[in-house]
């Protein structure tokens, strides 16, 4: 008899006159299981903020049983859950929100309790890691002028804690725009100038908003995204609602799009 793990297939050595007899060596036995499967969460969370975990509970066997979920997150048990399982209804999907309330890594476990029967119990447990950082992105508003617009772009952006904003003007230090992660350029004029220098040096994000304040003839000189035809008579615009959308869509595409 030739013991085989690793290598060619012996039957396919050509020439080789070769029997190969198979032993079989097991338990046949089914035994009751639980088995919790891999973790699906954030690597980073931001604090203060919250983050998801799912994961799935799947149980092997014919009968009915009860067991309890819960999840801990260091010393601390967060999530609780009482779960009936069959041998047809025998997968559990297991989700739920986090507090990021400290920095830090953070231990979580997820565990099924045993079975009487159960004889692997390795499984009826799984582990991450999750790291909590305390990071926010600063958003500099740059205008000369007072619009309720700036007011209503703050809000939204800092409706997000993790987001910052701060109304500078087109003067500001050097020190002060290097504190900022982004820039929101308000109806920009020729006093704006340093601004784009510094955004242009530095590489930074902006986005620009357009009015009748702006000079246009200066925004086609200072950057090469658009370019705007002068001469036209100035229109009014108006916009109509559409009840299609909701209310606060703007604001949250605003955060999606345009911030880090």
């Amino acid at each position: 008899m030739v013991t085989e793990n690793v290598g060619r297939d012996y039957t396919y050595n050509s020439g080789t006159n070769l029997s190969v007899y198979t032993v079989t060596v097991g338990d046949t036995t089914a035994y009751e299981d639980l088995s919790i499967y891999p973790i699906n969460t954030n690597t980073y969370a931001f604090l203060n903020n919250k983050f998801p975990l799912e994961t799935y509970l799947r149980y092997q066997g014919t009968g009915e049983i009860s067991t309890r979920v819960t999840i801990q997150v260091g010393e601390r048990t967060i999530f609780s859950e009482s779960i009936r399982l069959t041998g047809t209804n025998n997968l559990k999907n297991i989700n739920t929100l986090i507090d990021a309330n400290t920095v830090g890594l953070k231990k979580i476990i997820v565990k099924a309790s045993e079975l009487p029967s159960e004889r692997n119990v390795i499984n009826n447990s799984r582990e991450t890691i999750v790291e909590v950082i305390d990071e926010k992105t600063n958003v500099g508003i740059v205008s000369e002028v007072l619009h309720p617009d700036l007011g209503a772009l703050k809000k939204s952006i800092e409706s997000n804690e993790q987001r910052k904003v701060v109304i500078l003007k087109p003067n500001t230090p050097v020190e002060e725009l290097d504190e900022m992660d982004i820039f929101f350029l308000y109806e920009p004029t020729r006093n704006f100038s340093s601004i784009f220098e510094f955004i242009k040096n530095k590489k930074s994000n902006y986005l620009i908003f357009t009015g009748v304040n702006s000079d246009f003839n200066f925004l086609n000189q200072v950057q090469e995204d658009f370019e705007i035809e002068l001469g036209y008579p100035s229109q009014e615009v108006f916009g109509r609602l559409n009840s299609d959308f909701p209310s606060l869509i703007f604001p949250i595409l605003i955060q999606r799009i345009f911030l880090p």
